[in-house]
């Protein structure tokens, strides 16, 4: 992805933000405005189904369709004024609130009471090359319109640390 202070990948010479920015933010706005949450995910949908669009729009930089999937009052989302807000942030790139890269790898989910889950994903945990790699737990709560994301949690950790849920609850003690 392209960074706002890069040079602009047509080959003007001018800065991104100068050249194609608004141009690229209009094309990406209209296709996420085809990717409503509601006619994505129907109220039935499994949490791996949610987790998946959330991935994928990650992996594609649909930072609009992520700010939906997130629901009202959740810290990541409350953290901005607004949807346009959380996706200029997010194409910031090294500032931005959800990491992009790599997609993400599926470790595991534990569901209680069938109305709250925490699914735990890694990033980098299969390049070898790599000292350190990030996970990250997501929690879900089932809502009328079906399961939406209510938390959000990232850690970076050394190779070889075993990932389960027990990181994320040592940091909140």
């Amino acid at each position: 992805m392209v960074g706002r202070n890069d040079p602009c990948p047509c080959g003007s010479g001018k800065k991104y933000k100068r050249c194609c920015f608004k141009t690229d933010q209009t094309d990406q706005r209209a296709s996420s405005e085809k990717r409503d949450v509601a006619t994505v995910l129907k109220p039935d949908a499994s949490i791996y189904k949610v987790w998946l669009e959330w991935r994928n729009a990650r992996k594609q930089a649909d930072f609009p369709f992520m700010y939906r999937l997130l629901s009202e009052g959740e810290t990541l989302r409350s953290a901005f004024a607004d949807e346009r807000a959380f996706v200029e942030a997010c194409a910031e790139g090294s500032s931005a609130p959800v990491p992009r890269g790599e997609p993400a790898a599926f470790v595991h989910l534990r569901i209680v009471e069938g109305e709250h889950a925490e699914l735990l994903q890694s990033i980098g945990a299969d390049d070898a090359a790599l000292q350190q790699f990030e996970v990250e737990k997501i929690a879900f709560t089932k809502r009328e319109e079906g399961w939406r994301i209510d938390g959000y949690q990232a850690k970076v950790v050394p190779r070889g640390t075993k990932v389960t849920l027990s990181l994320f609850e040592q940091a909140a003690a």
